[in-house]
């Protein structure tokens, strides 16, 4: 699957990021997990691999309520908006009332580009949100600035 281009600006930025103290890997290496919820099968495989190439742990899952039972244990949330069972928004939204999640990056993957689908976004507690089609590569560099408190990475 190829996702041409880079991602778009991002819809908002990433103020009161704050990243979470990462898991112990074994070996005492630090790792961060990330919970991928998309309900793309090719999609969430593309990003699955991505991720994990990038040295990051994903728990990849396929529902919302999926990915709210992995909760505890992620540093991100990687949330496509439309899952079968509820929206990515949904999940944003129950994740900011829980004091273990309110501060853990969340970041909306969508198709949906409209000002008022942004503002939804924002309004949910989503930390970025990024449009489809999107490059992987630069997905991963978002994700890792994110992650490091530094909101968009250079040159964005």
């Amino acid at each position: 699957m190829s996702c041409p281009g880079p991602i778009p600006t991002t819809a908002f930025g990433a103020a009161n990021l704050a990243a979470r103290a990462p898991g112990r890997a074994e070996g005492g290496n630090a790792v961060t997990r990330i919970v991928v919820a998309e309900d793309d099968p090719d999609l969430r495989d593309l990003l699955e691999f991505k991720l994990v190439q990038a040295g990051y742990e994903v728990t990849a899952v396929s529902t919302g309520r999926e990915a709210l039972d992995e909760a505890a244990a992620a540093q991100l949330f990687l949330l496509d908006v439309t899952l079968p069972d509820m929206t990515g928004l949904q999940v944003c939204t129950l994740l900011r009332a829980e004091v273990a999640t309110r501060d853990t990056p969340v970041v909306l993957l969508t198709g949906h580009t409209q000002e008022a689908d942004v503002e939804a976004g924002r309004s949910s507690g989503a930390s970025d949100y990024i449009f489809k089609p999107f490059s992987p590569r630069d997905l991963v560099d978002r994700i890792g600035a994110l992650l490091t408190g530094g909101g968009e990475p250079p040159g964005r």
